[in-house]
């Protein structure tokens, strides 16, 4: 049985997540204030948008794979690639 990062069992790991809350119709979630950043033409927090973020999974010293990974990212919707 493989391990998780907690040094637990799958089995073992699935029955202490279940034991969390789990948001529901009476569970209301309340969003912390964070502060607005501009990172480029994209701003980032603050408000109630919600930003799409990626990164690229390949290896960055292959800069024709990671551009067309990127280029693939943007045509996906994501707004910010790391």
């Amino acid at each position: 049985m493989g391990k998780d990062h907690r040094g637990m069992g799958r089995a073992q790991a699935g029955a202490a997540g279940a034991a969390r809350a789990q948001p529901g119709p009476r569970m209301l979630l309340t969003r912390r204030s964070t502060t607005a950043v501009r990172i480029g033409s994209v701003t980032v927090g603050g408000g109630p948008t919600i930003v799409v973020q990626s990164m690229a999974s390949t290896d960055t010293a292959d800069v024709a794979a990671t551009t067309r990974q990127v280029l693939e990212l943007g045509q996906a919707g994501s707004e910010r690639v790391a």
